[in-house]
């Protein structure tokens, strides 16, 4: 019993162990880089850097994940599901109300204002929304979402809701359940902080 004992106490040290230097700072590579680079060692330099890369690119994800609303409405929020490549990139989290009705929160676009990519993308989600303003069919209301112009459309699957943002960014509310009403895609919608989320993506522009 007590070998066992100390077997377990051994391997959960172990594995700390493990896991605390695979989480290497971002100012430990950094300082290696600086180092590598004074050697005129300039290929591993470049090699740490793409560790560098990836790390920013955690706190990154982590800083827009910050801008989603929390339980807005009764509705709870899911887990995030995010990807980016080549300077797009897509964030997605799932809101559970009552009756298991639930709410897609998706943001897309690109995450740099430089670039045809990125202008292509701003150009589409402005005609996309500019086309639902335009319809006159009657499924689509026009609504201010934190100072900013929305649209929602109306159909036999659920409302959606859509809004661009600078930087060519699309956020959608929508759903499949015809259980939510624009009401509650509205104030979910108002519960992210679109002021905060555009002045961190423009900074540096």
């Amino acid at each position: 019993m007590k070998k066992n004992s100390l077997l377990i106490v051994g391997s959960s040290l172990l594995f700390f162990t493990l896991s605390a230097s695979a989480e290497e700072k971002f100012e430990d590579i950094m300082q290696r880089v600086t180092t590598l680079k004074a050697e005129g060692k300039f290929s591993e330099a470049i090699n740490e850097l793409t560790w560098a890369n990836k790390e920013l690119q955690k706190l990154h994800q982590q800083k827009i994940q910050s801008f989603f609303p929390a339980t807005v409405a009764g509705f709870t929020p899911g887990e995030f599901e995010q990807n980016s490549a080549l300077g797009m990139m897509n964030v997605k989290r799932a809101y559970t109300g009552a009756n298991n009705a639930e709410i897609s929160f998706n943001i897309s676009g690109s995450t740099s204002s430089e670039g045809g990519a990125a202008q292509g993308f701003g150009a589409l989600a402005a005609l996309a929304q500019m086309g639902a303003m335009m319809d006159n069919s009657g499924k689509t209301d026009t609504v201010r979402v934190n100072g900013k112009r929305a649209t929602i459309t109306n159909s036999g699957n659920g409302p959606q809701l859509m809004v661009t943002v600078g930087n060519g960014l699309m956020i959608q509310l929508e759903t499949n359940q015809g259980s939510v009403t624009k009401e509650q895609l509205t104030q979910l919608a108002e519960g992210f902080d679109f002021k905060g989320f555009e002045a961190y993506m423009s900074a540096g522009q």
